[in-house]
């Protein structure tokens, strides 16, 4: 039981968090929310906590676990989408928490093998030295001496990304307990650190590996504990579709059809005896001439919809069957079996890599030739050569209903967008959550949005299908611009729309000495870095740009978003779902596009203000916010106190304009 005295002295006024933080004002929010994941955890239910930017949700849960961790036998686990998210939990605030509790902990994080150094595969380096500059392998090798935890962040060759990929763990190349590393394995390693740990933080597709490791009888990656909380909750419902997906691809085949090529022949030319090596060549052609001729005549005859559904019993009615292909591939396995028999060390691991993968192939064949069809959606993707069957569940409530809520206590899933009409019965529906088990508290972000921000949308522009759409919001755009400050983020819900706009402007942006950075052109890191140190900057961004991009104060001083963010309709996932629910008598458009949109929505305007000094203009260039019934749900989600100024362009350019004269000097490089 966590004493809720503790939680009273650290978020009191002039209490433990104060003390140590002097500049930072207790907020009522955060101690609310601290206080309730408290007696969730020590009442044993469940928790939906919608909590927004600024709340400081991160402290609100971790006071709470630390004293739950601290007088429990069990670990506490917490799960990120992010590994930035991971290490800053990690590396920076659970330690700083400790320090003002006075509690000394032991704390694990675990991630994915490829981010930890396989002993192995270094000790075979120097065969794939034409892959890399050979001059390092000393300097690599001391590295691995060096380093305590053998992890990518730790790695001191950042210049060269390509050499990790040839050493980091790799669970088709791993032999286990027959390892001559295990002792010194870094996973290993780290394993057994979660087993002794106190709190251990990990990521949402570690937490459904364990969880499908718990249900097949495998080892569980994790020790017993019965709480777990979810940061960047809204991640956790599509982390689990993509985990327990299945794909076949063409070009997968073909490539590792290649590798197994080259090593044969690098083994017939060191003159290795025990394979029939005319025997494994002659297979591998009919291999590679069966797999295309199967991907041919599939994307032939197989309907040219959007998207291209395949269901039980598709391959039935194909010459070139599947069925022919499968066996070919089990028959090179068995082949493959028997070099791994006969040959010394270093070429069994390599031999075993490739068949633990070729054997991943056929696992993934076989289970479309027996293609579940209630709950899943499989199709076709892909054109010419490059071709992938892909099938995902529709629904993941019944996975977690079976597989985790009967085996904890407590679970609290945490995120500034959950909510929709500031309830949790969405979030709650997708993830199965018991409700005699699951309360929800929705906590809003803490900013004078009155003060800090203006909502800007036009009425004179024709709805998104409109043909004129495009040049008209450029045209307004480009009139709003002057007001708009130095740095704007253009949010779009397509790389093609995107494109489409970036043409438009380019020539007008140039004339204004304005500089425009395209998500896609380079890294991520490297964009966001020249738009920070730009004078007058645009960056255009899609998809992950909508929840993945902080950039505070002076930073970035208004987001424009292009139109409503709605699902696009023909994604093989999204019409899936769709149509099974409209079977079950459900509106596709409320239950599935509308609350999706909503939630990608705050995502996106949830950029503009992210602490208290920030200033900004939010343009909303899609007039459905104000038209149609269900813009009203949209404008729910924005902050009370958020003015809203709907008219004309040169209505907005005049609001905009005042809005920053009153903001202050601060904003002198906003032209007049």
């Amino acid at each position: 039981m966590i004493e809720y005295s503790k939680i009273e002295e650290f978020f009191a006024p002039e209490g433990l968090f104060q003390q140590n933080f002097p500049p930072f004002e207790i907020r009522t929010s955060q101690r609310d929310l601290a206080r309730r994941i408290t007696r969730t955890i020590n009442e044993k239910r469940f928790l939906i906590a919608e909590a927004g930017t600024g709340v400081g949700k991160t402290f609100s849960y971790l006071v709470p676990a630390m004293l739950y961790a601290d007088q429990e036998e069990q670990p506490l686990v917490i799960s990120t989408y992010t590994k930035n998210l991971q290490m800053q939990l990690a590396q920076k605030d659970i330690p700083q928490v400790a320090q003002i509790l006075d509690l000394n902990l032991e704390i694990a994080v675990l991630m994915g093998r490829s981010n930890y150094l396989c002993r192995t595969r270094l000790q075979f380096l120097h065969q794939k030295k034409e892959q890399f500059p050979v001059r390092l392998l000393p300097q690599i090798y001391l590295w691995s001496q060096e380093t305590e935890e053998g992890t990518f962040e730790e790695w001191s060759f950042a210049d060269h990304p390509e050499i990790w990929s040839l050493i980091a763990a790799d669970a088709d190349g791993c032999q286990g307990q027959f390892c001559p590393h295990q002792n010194d394995c870094f996973v290993q390693k780290a394993r057994r650190k979660c087993q002794q740990a106190d709190i251990i933080v990990i990521n949402h597709h570690l937490f459904f590996s364990d969880l499908k490791m718990q249900n097949s009888e495998e080892q569980s990656l994790l020790p017993s504990h019965q709480v777990i909380i979810f940061d960047e909750a809204h991640h956790l419902e599509q982390t689990g579709i993509d985990f327990l997906g299945t794909d076949f691809s063409q070009v997968e085949v073909i490539e590792i059809i290649g590798e197994i090529r080259d090593f044969l022949g690098r083994l017939q030319k060191e003159k290795k005896d025990g394979l029939n090596f005319a025997t494994l060549f002659s297979a591998l052609q009919g291999l590679e001439e069966k797999a295309q001729a199967f991907f041919f005549e599939f994307d032939r005859e197989l309907e040219r919809n959007n998207p291209r559904f395949i269901y039980p019993g598709w391959w039935q009615k194909l010459q070139n069957s599947p069925l022919e292909l499968l066996e070919s591939m089990e028959a090179l396995n068995r082949g493959l079996v028997v070099g791994e028999e006969v040959f010394p060390e270093e070429l069994t691991l390599a031999l075993g890599e490739l068949r633990n993968r070729w054997g991943k192939l056929i696992a993934s064949l076989d289970y479309f030739l027996d293609l579940p069809g209630d709950n899943f959606v499989s199709w076709l993707e892909g054109d010419g050569k490059n071709l992938i069957l892909r099938s995902l569940p529709l629904f993941l409530d019944d996975f977690l209903i079976q597989s985790l809520y009967p085996q904890v206590e407590s679970l609290i899933f945490t995120s500034a967008t959950l909510s929709i009409n500031d309830q949790g019965a969405y979030f709650a529906e997708n993830l199965g959550l018991p409700s005699e088990r699951t309360d929800t508290m929705i906590l809003g972000s803490p900013f004078d949005y009155d003060q800090q921000a203006i909502l800007l949308i036009p009425r004179d522009i024709p709805p998104p299908q409109d043909p004129d759409f495009v040049g008209k919001s450029i045209e307004i755009f480009q009139e709003v611009f002057p007001v708009l400050g130095p740095r704007n983020l253009l949010l779009f819900t397509s790389y093609q729309m995107l494109q489409s706009f970036y043409r438009e402007i380019e020539g007008f942006c140039e004339e204004k000495g304005v500089e425009v950075f395209v998500q896609g052109k380079r890294a991520v890191s490297q964009l966001l870095r020249d738009f920070r140190e730009s004078p007058r900057a645009i960056m255009l961004g899609t998809a992950s740009f909508w929840e993945g991009v902080d950039l505070p104060g002076a930073d970035l001083t208004s987001v424009i978003l292009f139109r409503l963010p709605f699902p696009v309709p023909d994604d093989p996932w999204i019409s899936g779902k769709a149509r099974e629910l409209e079977k079950q008598g459900k509106n596709s458009f409320t239950h599935l596009m509308l609350p999706r949109a909503i939630i990608r929505f705050k995502q996106g305007w949830g950029r503009l203000i992210r602490s208290f000094s920030d200033r900004g203009i939010l343009l909303v260039l899609d007039r459905r916010i104000l038209t149609k019934n269900y813009g009203k749900i949209f404008c729910s989600t924005l902050p009370e106190r958020l003015p809203i100024i709907e008219g004309s362009a040169q209505k907005l350019f005049t609001a905009g304009k005042k809005f920053w004269e009153r903001a202050g000097e601060i904003w002198t490089e906003v032209e007049k």
